[in-house]
């Protein structure tokens, strides 16, 4: 296609979508609207793993249509988007679908599930465990071939498979910081080298997050900060409490950690306490932040905090169970299930309210993404879901 036929496409798509709308169809093409916007490169978004996007996507909500994936089931990793395609974990390894048009571009077999891919440049980068084994492995991202892989001393931790399983990577300057066993490794980016390692003083729970020259990784009873250029221990954070298995947030210079139904916000500098949310109830673990909010998820409640004092502004509140958020120019997208049904649904970031919600879907409980002018979702095969703005 060339000429006036190009500079028409882009019209005729957004025409297309239009007459769906007006027609009262429920699902368009996909591929029906411009590619468009920026990516989710890794698990949270970004090394900070605030969860938040740079598209502005206001519903209501248009489902575009759906890309199948070979299953994966409810706990597959969300797909990690760069600007011409998305790689998704299916069952026995990684696919490398277009953007475009949502056809396969390569696909490679791996070990285990949940590779929360990491992609960087002309590069993706995956953790792979099974049993008592596992790696970290550069794939060449246009054709999916083997760069190098890592393999780690130390995996898992005894403890009725709890912790110190292989943690999502981290991209921090020329190193990947990942974590397995009681060790923490920064792996460079090129080579598969081993920078430099930590230890731990209990196994891992935690994927690390970035913060101005330190990466900040919890073990069962601790939150640590690590110098990123050397490994060396900056500061140690303990509880008693059992820290949560999720990554920290990295916010204003906060670091925000939880453990059990404690969420706290501290010092990235000290590792002092800035303040300590009133207590969930249950088990809660950090869930993102934007503008002047943080937020923190139990199995079925997520609560916005104000950042600076940790009060709880307001708490959404579903039967069953509501994923981490796509955060997105204050609106926040969760799937919700409940019974045999899930929704997307999109909160008001002011005040938590419920201001759209889907049709009655079979959805996966992994969180939603937001990128290239959309929201991304898993469904209970492991395929994905894409809505646009109905606007």
């Amino acid at each position: 296609m060339s000429g006036p036929s190009r500079l028409l496409q882009p019209i005729l798509m957004v025409l297309s979508v239009l007459m769906c709308l007006l027609a009262g169809c429920t699902a368009i093409p996909f591929g029906s609207a411009p590619m468009a916007g920026s990516t989710w490169l890794m698990e949270g978004g970004n090394p900070q793993r605030l969860r938040a996007s740079g598209n502005g996507l206001a519903p209501p909500l248009v489902r575009e249509g759906e890309i199948e994936i070979e299953s994966a089931g409810l706990f597959a990793s969300p797909p990690s988007i760069g600007p011409e395609h998305l790689y998704v974990d299916m069952e026995g390894g990684l696919d490398a679908v277009a953007a475009a048009d949502g056809s396969r571009a390569w696909r490679i077999r791996l070990k285990g599930f949940y590779l929360s891919p990491v992609v960087e440049g002309d590069r993706v980068y995956v953790r792979a465990e099974a049993g008592n084994q596992g790696a970290l492995i550069a794939l060449d991202a246009g054709n999916g071939d083997l760069l190098w892989q890592f393999d780690f001393p130390e995996v898992g931790s005894g403890a009725e498979n709890m912790g110190g399983h292989v943690t999502a990577p981290l991209p921090a300057g020329r190193s990947l910081v990942i974590a397995s066993g009681r060790n923490l490794h920064a792996i460079d980016h090129d080579t598969g080298v081993e920078v430099w390692r930590a230890r731990l003083a209990e196994p891992v729970t935690s994927s690390a997050a970035l913060g101005d020259g330190v990466t900040y990784v919890a073990d069962f009873f601790n939150i640590y900060a690590f110098d990123i250029e050397s490994g060396a221990e900056v500061w140690r954070h303990g509880d008693e409490q059992v820290a949560q298995f999720f990554a920290p947030v990295v916010v204003a210079g906060q670091v925000h950690v939880s453990f059990q139904n404690s969420f706290r916000a501290l010092d990235g500098e000290t590792g002092d306490v800035v303040w300590e949310a009133e207590p969930a109830a249950g088990p809660v673990i950090p869930a993102g932040a934007a503008g002047d909010r943080v937020y923190s998820k139990s199995g079925h409640r997520l609560r916005a905090h104000d950042l600076q004092t940790g009060e709880v502004l307001w708490t959404y509140e579903t039967l069953n169970f509501v994923s981490l958020p796509a955060i997105s120019h204050g609106y926040l997208y969760v799937v919700i299930r409940f019974g045999e049904g899930s929704h997307l649904v999109a909160l008001d970031a002011g005040d938590g309210t419920e201001v759209w919600r889907s049709a009655r879907m079979d959805l996966a409980r992994t969180a939603p993404v937001i990128a290239l002018g959309r929201v991304w979702v898993r469904n209970g095969q492991g395929g994905i879901v894409t809505f646009l703005p109905a606007n």
